[in-house]
């Protein structure tokens, strides 16, 4: 018989106060595969702006609904966005038959445990699985010899089978690429195709940094550039691609579904940061693209223009929404516009240019149109004209002027003055209107 390997699991909590929601357990690989004991407890909250928290966490600090997972009685999920329902993190508890330890630290600042893995007759790998946290920041663990930067939801796979063969090796996973320890690396129009990763995270590509490696330019990255990724599969996290506090891009790149299926949750698995993923496409584009989880998935080399009425001042941009309506006082005329332009005075904003009221849009312009006789705009921007005052009138695009001495404009908004009537006059500029000569006096 092989002699099984005893290990000292230590587990800390830095503020002394004991895990709060947090557990320890061991399964033998197989166990973890009942679908009882699999954690899909998710960590992508962003009530707080300064760190992503858990469910848990914000409904603990900020919650005051009993029954949903909230901050000050908003619902996280519907108004922040949240990847949690019901706070599903709490209550986390597989049959006790797939797991062979449980363990928590129950007060202090530290506990030990002595765990032995059995080796040989079909045994040797297992799981170590570590449940989320109502103070997750604070929560550490070691396993001798094997980690050393454990955390709050977290999972280690280990194997004992062969010992010389995982030793250094605590994560295995990445069917294709496997960067660790602040590498970087940069792919280019590769397929990676019918690949997998057994008892480990990312199908395809593992990218992950040393936790005490906070510092950005000290974490791992891998850019991947008209990349495509094709019939992948992971026993555990990240079906493609798994990111650990790592800088994951994806430019234009696909991740194909099978025929007449879409991809599941999990595809793409951050955690600690948000991959950040954009399509090929320039400024006043956007790109043909599928969100999964929190990346997207981009048909390579496919385009679409902005829309009329919208701009696009940065490359990248995987939806339609992402083109801008053109501020107030700006206007595209055209499809694929990376900027809007200024209308000027003497002209105003409207959204059809064969709409010619003077009457203009706040925003979303398609085109700038002059403004109509007897109406006026003196300032560069309008999204209105304003109609000239009695006793002046206005050309189409121009400026009001005061009607002449023998003219008048009776009402607001006139095209043109008129002529006196004989026997009437009005001597002065900008008359409204005109009154009868005095005696012994005329006008033709």
């Amino acid at each position: 018989l092989t002699e099984p390997v005893c290990l000292t699991l230590t587990m800390i909590q830095t503020a002394g106060v004991g895990w709060m929601g947090a557990e320890l357990f061991v399964f033998p690989k197989e166990g973890y595969k009942h679908p009882l004991a699999r954690y899909h407890c998710p960590r992508t909250c962003g009530y707080y702006s300064d760190d992503d928290q858990s469910c848990d966490f914000i409904d603990y600090h900020a919650g005051t609904e009993a029954s949903t997972c909230d901050a000050e009685g908003t619902s996280l999920t519907t108004t922040y966005g949240c990847d949690c329902s019901a706070c599903i993190c709490s209550g986390y508890d597989p049959p006790s038959h797939t797991y062979l330890h449980r363990f928590a630290l129950a007060d202090g600042f530290t506990g030990t445990e002595q765990v032995c893995f059995e080796r040989g007759q079909g045994q040797g790998e297992y799981v170590i699985l570590v449940t989320d946290d109502k103070y997750p920041g604070n929560i550490q663990w070691t396993l001798e010899g094997y980690v050393v930067d454990g955390g709050a939801h977290d999972l280690r796979y280990l194997d004992f089978t062969t010992l010389e063969s995982k030793e250094g090796c605590e994560t295995p996973g990445g069917g294709a690429a496997y960067l660790m320890g602040g590498l970087h690396a940069k792919f280019y129009d590769t397929t990676f195709k019918r690949t997998s990763a057994a008892n480990g995270n990312g199908g395809a590509v593992v990218v992950a940094s040393d936790f005490d490696k906070m510092n950005v330019t000290e974490r791992s990255a891998a850019d991947f550039t008209r990349c495509t990724f094709e019939d992948f599969q992971a026993d555990f996290y990240g079906q493609a691609v798994f990111s650990s506090v790592a800088q994951l891009r994806l430019f234009d790149s696909h991740l194909a579904a099978d025929e007449g299926m879409s991809l599941a949750a999990g595809t793409v698995f951050d955690f600690g940061v948000t991959s950040d993923c954009q399509s090929g496409c320039g400024r006043g584009q956007y790109g043909t693209c599928e969100k999964i989880d929190e990346c997207f998935s981009c048909d390579i080399g496919t385009c679409n223009a902005c829309p009329i009425g919208t701009y696009r001042a940065e490359p990248g941009a995987v939806t339609a929404g992402q083109c801008l309506p053109c501020p107030i006082g700006t206007f595209s005329g055209v499809e694929g516009a990376a900027q809007c332009s200024p209308c000027s005075n003497g002209s105003y904003v409207t959204l059809l240019a064969s709409k010619k009221d003077g009457v203009g849009a706040s925003s979303g312009g398609e085109a700038c149109v002059a403004c109509p006789a007897g109406r006026e705009s003196t300032e560069d921007g309008s999204v209105q004209c304003d109609s000239c005052t009695a006793g002046a009138s206005s050309k189409e695009g121009e400026a009001c002027v005061s009607c002449a001495a023998g003219t008048y404009a009776q009402a607001s908004g006139s095209a043109e003055c008129y002529d006196c009537a004989a026997g009437k006059a009005v001597a002065t500029t900008g008359g409204v209107e005109c009154t009868n000569c005095g005696a012994g006096k005329y006008s033709s």
